[in-house]
């Protein structure tokens, strides 16, 4: 029995959004002769975006001055702990490094990430 991809047909019944993603490409040399990360254009990807609850902070080992997402959805994405920069959703404006890829049972591609805030981009963004 084919059952398809269950949650991409549970997005219809539950609320989605749809939000943007990168992924670290590499470094370059700017022009003050740093190396800067490069990134892939954005894509849109459709899933879902909930803040993670402060009540859960601490529980989760997060960092009280940052605020944190919990994203789901069918594009793999990867930490700074796999690659040397972590890969970016841009979501509500605001761009979110991938801090965790957590545990889920990885099915027709879903993953569940764990992102905090870029505090270097304090204004809302437009890709």
């Amino acid at each position: 029995m084919n059952l398809g991809n269950l949650l991409e047909t549970a997005l219809s019944l539950l609320p989605s959004v749809n939000f943007m993603h990168r992924h670290f490409t590499g470094s370059e040399v700017d022009e003050f002769g740093q190396d800067a990360p490069s990134y892939s254009e954005w894509s849109v990807c459709r899933g879902m975006v909930q803040p993670v609850q402060r009540s859960k902070y601490e529980d989760l080992g997060l960092d009280f001055s940052k605020t944190y997402i919990n994203v789901w959805g069918s594009i793999p994405l990867f930490t700074a702990g796999v690659q040397k920069q972590p890969d970016q959703i841009l979501w509500n404006g605001y761009i979110w490094n991938v801090t965790a890829v957590n545990e889920w049972n990885q099915y027709n591609g879903w993953v569940s990430v764990t992102a905090v805030q870029e505090k270097r981009h304090e204004r809302p963004v437009v890709a």
